[in-house]
C-alpha cells in the first residue's frame, strides 16, 4: 500500500495546487483585460505613455541589427516590435495564446516578420544553448514562482557575454501598488500572483544565476498629468489640446529625470535591468 504522506507533506501538495490555481486564474483574467486595452494601446489617449516608453527603451536597450534576440513573454509585442525596427532577428513566444495572437496582430499590422513567434514556457525554452545575442524577460518573473529557474533557461540560451534584458514592479511603488490592489479588488485588473520586488531583490536574483548587472533604469513615475486614466487605459480630461501638450511635454521631463536619478527611480513602477552573461 502507498503511502499517503505525512501533514506537512499533504499541506505543502494542497498549496501547490493552490498556486497552480492561482497561476491559471490569473493568464484567464489576463486574457481577457488584454483583450480590452490591447486596441487602445495605439489611440491618442496612451501617445504620451508611447512617448515615455520608446525614449526608455533608447536609453537602455542596445541591440543591434542582425543580432539574434529572444522576446521571453512577449505579451502584447510592443517590445518583439522594438526589436525587429532595430534590424534584429527575433523570436517571440508567450505562455497565452491570446498574447501571441496579439503580437501577430501588432506585427502584421507594422509590416515586421519574426524569425518565429509561438506559444511557449518560460520554464522549458524549447531553444538550443547559447542561441540567442540578447534576451528580453518583461514583466513575466513577477508572475511565476520558480524564477531562478526561468532565470537558468534564459542563461543557458544566451551566448556567453551576452545581454539579458528584465522588468519587474517595483515593491516601493506604493501608490501604484495600492491602486493596482484596488482595481483587483474591483475587478477591474486581473486577480492572482503579482509579485512586487524590490530593487535590491531583483539585482540579488539576476547576480546569482550568472549575470551581471550593467544598468537599471526605472519607468512610470509618476501617471501622466494631462488627466484621469482608467484601467483599460482612457483618458479623462477637462483640459483644451494645448495645455493637453504642455502637460505631456512636463510628464515627460519628469519622467526622464526619474528613471535615472538614484533616489527616485527606487519608487517608480517598473524596474528595469540590462545583465550581461558571465
Amino acid at each position: 500500500m502507498h503511502s499517503q504522506g505525512g501533514p506537512w507533506e499533504r499541506e505543502e501538495e494542497r498549496m501547490k495546487e493552490e498556486l497552480l490555481k492561482a497561476e491559471k486564474d490569473f493568464f484567464m483574467d489576463w486574457d481577457t483585460y488584454s483583450d480590452t486595452i490591447v486596441a487602445r494601446k495605439y489611440k491618442d489617449d496612451w501617445k504620451v505613455l508611447r512617448d515615455s516608453r520608446d525614449a526608455h527603451y533608447r536609453e537602455l536597450f542596445d541591440l543591434k541589427p542582425g543580432m539574434k534576440v529572444l522576446d521571453a513573454g512577449c505579451g502584447h509585442g510592443e517590445y518583439t516590435l522594438f526589436a525587429l525596427m532595430d534590424g534584429c532577428i527575433v523570436d517571440a513566444f508567450d505562455f497565452a495564446p491570446q498574447m501571441v495572437k496579439h503580437t501577430k496582430t501588432l506585427l502584421e499590422s507594422k509590416k515586421q516578420t519574426p524569425n518565429k513567434l509561438y506559444v511557449g514556457n518560460v520554464l522549458k525554452i524549447d531553444e538550443p544553448d547559447n542561441t540567442y545575442d540578447a534576451a528580453m524577460c518583461l514583466v513575466v518573473l513577477d508572475h511565476i514562482a520558480n524564477r531562478d529557474h526561468v532565470l537558468q533557461e534564459l542563461l543557458r540560451v544566451i551566448k556567453p557575454g551576452g545581454h539579458l534584458y528584465v522588468d519587474v514592479p517595483n515593491r516601493y511603488a506604493f501608490p501604484w501598488r495600492a491602486g493596482m490592489r484596488l482595481m483587483q479588488m474591483l475587478k477591474l485588473y486581473p486577480a492572482g500572483i503579482l509579485h512586487f520586488f524590490s530593487p535590491k531583490d531583483i539585482k540579488s536574483l539576476i547576480t546569482r544565476n550568472g549575470f551581471a548587472i550593467e544598468e537599471t533604469l526605472g519607468m512610470t513615475f509618476i501617471p501622466p498629468l494631462s488627466g484621469i486614466y482608467t484601467s483599460d487605459i482612457r483618458r479623462f480630461t477637462i483640459f483644451p489640446p494645448s495645455i493637453i501638450s504642455a502637460l505631456d511635454s512636463l510628464f515627460l521631463t519628469i519622467e526622464k529625470k526619474a528613471r535615472r536619478d538614484s533616489a527616485l527611480k527606487q519608487f517608480c513602477l517598473h524596474t528595469f535591468l540590462r545583465a550581461r552573461k558571465l
